[in-house]
């Protein structure tokens, strides 16, 4: 919207490749806020919030696998300009962008596409398997369940008595 503002006259009826056009995405560079709305003369009341109010502690919030944030160097393979920012303003019609080396948008601006990794991450080892699966095995093996010894090597027949 900075390169629409530098030349509204010229730019505002510009389209990008999804047939958006620069007035609807740019309204404050194309003049096309809407002025005729009320201003409101002092402070409302606070929204009302429909999750359930905690008096109490909560739970610490999950961690993820990967930070969570935009790829600031990204932007689309037509133009420059075509940003994470620019994402977030339409992400349903622009999330499936691509940059010119094939990196969609959805994997590059997390944030305004909604596309972060949830997954929890244990902070440390558990006594018992969790219900989530982790996305990375480990690399060392346990050191439990062990023999007390080793086994001797496999035999061609079968043991006539079976331990």
């Amino acid at each position: 919207c900075e390169h629409i503002a530098n030349n509204p006259d010229n730019r505002c009826g510009w389209e990008n490749i999804d047939g958006t056009k620069a007035s609807d995405a740019c309204l404050v560079a194309c003049g096309a806020c809407d002025t005729a709305s009320p201003v409101t003369p002092s402070p409302t009341d606070p929204p009302i919030s429909s999750s359930p109010v905690s008096f109490s502690p909560t739970s610490a919030p999950n961690q993820s696998n990967v930070a969570c944030e935009d790829d600031l160097n990204w932007h689309g393979k037509f133009d420059v300009d075509h940003t994470c920012e620019h994402i977030a303003n339409n992400p349903d019609n622009r999330c499936g962008w691509e940059s010119t080396d094939g990196t969609k948008a959805s994997e590059a601006c997390k944030v305004a596409c909604g596309t972060c990794d949830t997954t929890p991450v244990t902070p440390v080892p558990t006594n018992k398997p969790t219900d989530v699966s982790t996305n990375n095995p480990t690399t060392n093996p346990t050191s439990s369940p062990m023999t007390a010894s080793p086994t001797d090597l496999p035999t061609k027949k079968p043991a006539a008595s079976p331990t």
